[in-house]
């Protein structure tokens, strides 16, 4: 060849919502539900991290069909697409697209790992699982000309993250996203019912080194437009490894950024750790609370760690959110334990706790979960599935006490409640009485709300 091969790196178009008519109105008409920390587009970390690892044989450009049109370019050599389940249908139309023009396919991510056979009718190779060290084993292939059809990571012998390299932020349109997306450690033993991830992952919690991490966030500060970049540390669980966690975030204290992650709940009872993650920046925590109820989260999680903590809930939520710390609940509804009475518990648990936010999905039979086996073999499965419908706002199974009408109706009534106008006014006057308690009383100061 006389100039280096092209790479394009291309995250396919997420479906936001169900296309029913009172979610349509709320999405349109409310810009707090639309604008919610559970929507909101970020870069796509395995395309930068695989992008981190291309040399000089190759030139790499990253497009997002979530934030900008993209157009295929004939004289790319290779487009490599990654994809969640939801996202399949969209990937696939574009790989078919890609290869009509000659292009040569890649396909890998989550959707594929668990398909990988339906994968392969629409690429020239598909990758699967863990990627970092197939990829460059892939593109020496390539090179030589005898890339394979499929090659697979083993979620055994998983990726060792201390030899990643920094993701290629330099590749995105910074000021497009409202958050930057940065991996400390991967891998989740909790062992949900509805979760894919062990599938990829695995239960083992392993992770980068600190200097990794921190190179991660100065390289994030290089290219956001703003002073203070907002980061979204996407580990399932950051409370996992505490001791990691703890040693990492006096790093971040003189970096000064903001961040928010992904914790379990039980966080609330470590309020040195608390002291520290709002020192070192943390504004929010996604927490899974996933249910209300006791029976539910004995079967979404048999090692039973949020049955135990279900009577704290209400004041693990306090002690979190008195360290300045917004609190973004996600729920479930549609288990097989919720009773009728479930959606005004939830309303009224939102509130009451005076979460900063919430996300409220129907439980979803993702391909390669424990919940998807058990409920097709319990013949309870709409099938066949529709992917691009996996993206939580869907029935695609038999509910075991409500209609799907039901769900979907109160779905829609949950947020249309939370985000209300009196809703949204209450949460604001807490953090203004928090602060205003706070200032008032001093540092040590911890506001009853």
């Amino acid at each position: 060849m006389s100039c280096a091969p092209r790479i394009a790196f291309l995250v396919p178009k997420t479906p936001r919502i169900a296309k029913r008519p009172a979610l349509m109105r709320l999405w349109h008409n409310n810009s707090r539900f639309r604008e919610s920390s559970f929507f909101f587009p970020m870069p796509n970390l395995a395309l930068l991290t695989l992008a981190g690892l291309v040399d000089d044989n190759f030139t790499v450009e990253y497009h997002d069909e979530n934030i900008e049109t993209v157009r295929l370019d004939p004289s790319w050599d290779i487009v490599a697409i990654t994809a969640m389940t939801c996202q399949s249908p969209r990937a696939y139309a574009l790989a078919e697209r890609c290869r009509r023009q000659g292009i040569y396919v890649v396909l890998g991510g989550m959707h594929p790992t668990v398909c990988p056979d339906e994968a392969g009718l629409y690429a020239d190779t598909v990758i699967t699982g863990e990627a970092e060290e197939l990829w460059p084993t892939f593109l020496r292939d390539y090179l030589a000309g005898r890339p394979q059809k499929l090659y697979q990571a083993s979620v055994d012998s998983p990726f060792n993250l201390t030899k990643g390299p920094v993701p290629r932020y330099d590749l995105v349109q910074a000021d497009k996203y409202r958050a930057m997306p940065v991996q400390i450690g991967r891998g989740c033993p909790m062992g949900c019912e509805f979760c894919s991830v062990e599938v990829v992952h695995g239960r083992r919690y392993r992770h980068k080194s600190i200097e990794q991490v921190v190179a991660a966030v100065e390289c994030i500060k290089k290219n956001w437009p703003t002073r203070k970049p907002r980061i979204f540390f996407t580990d399932d669980n950051l409370h996992l490894y505490r001791e990691a966690t703890s040693k990492l975030l006096k790093e971040l204290i003189p970096l000064k950024i903001n961040w928010m992650a992904q914790m379990d709940i039980s966080v609330g009872r470590d309020p040195e750790l608390l002291s520290l993650m709002a020192e070192s920046g943390c504004s929010q925590l996604l927490v899974g609370f996933e249910s209300l109820n006791r029976q539910n989260l004995d079967s979404i999680q048999p090692r039973g760690v949020k049955p135990k903590l279900l009577d704290e809930y209400g004041a693990l939520i306090k002690q979190i959110q008195s360290h300045r710390i917004r609190v973004l609940g996600m729920f479930i509804i549609g288990l097989d334990h919720d009773r009728q009475d479930v959606f005004t518990t939830l309303r009224d648990f939102i509130m009451d706790n005076r979460l900063h936010d919430a996300q409220i999905t129907i439980q979803t039979p993702l391909p390669g979960t424990r919940l998807y086996a058990r409920l097709k073999a319990e013949d309870r499965l709409s099938e066949p599935l529709d992917w691009g419908k996996c993206n939580f706002f869907h029935v695609l199974f038999k509910p075991a006490q409500h209609s799907a009408q039901q769900l979907m109706r109160n779905q829609t009534w949950l947020y249309q409640q939370i985000h209300s106008d009196q809703a949204v006014a209450q949460r604001r006057r807490y953090w203004l009485d928090f602060f205003r308690n706070r200032f008032a009383a001093g540092p040590s100061s911890v506001s009853d709300g």
